[in-house]
């Protein structure tokens, strides 16, 4: 896992043994629904908080056959996260990255 820009992160599945979209949703909601049970303690000027209530929107890509760029990858996984997002957020949306014709 990795940071990829401003509040965006990667998080890069290479052993998936099926290696399938449904089986890459499901490993993305598992983290969705994890990031939702977190609660961050900020200590602040006037005291700690607090924090819960997270979410987190999530955009997956897997290439048929897995084999493709990561450009080709990332580009797909963040169409499909800005997809979550438009969709209302906290949720995951999934991609293929369709072969070169």
């Amino acid at each position: 896992m990795g940071r990829f820009g401003g509040e965006e992160f990667v998080v890069l599945l290479a052993g998936l043994k099926g290696g399938s979209e449904a089986e890459l949703a499901t490993v993305a909601e598992r983290i969705r629904q994890r990031v939702s049970t977190l609660r961050v303690d900020v200590v602040t000027p006037e005291g700690t908080e607090r924090i819960k209530d997270l979410s987190v929107s999530v955009g997956g890509a897997i290439h048929p056959g897995g084999r493709a760029d990561l450009g080709g990858l990332l580009r797909t996984a963040d169409t499909a996260l800005y997809s979550a997002k438009r969709a209302g957020r906290n949720q995951v949306r999934m991609a293929l990255v369709l072969p070169d014709v």
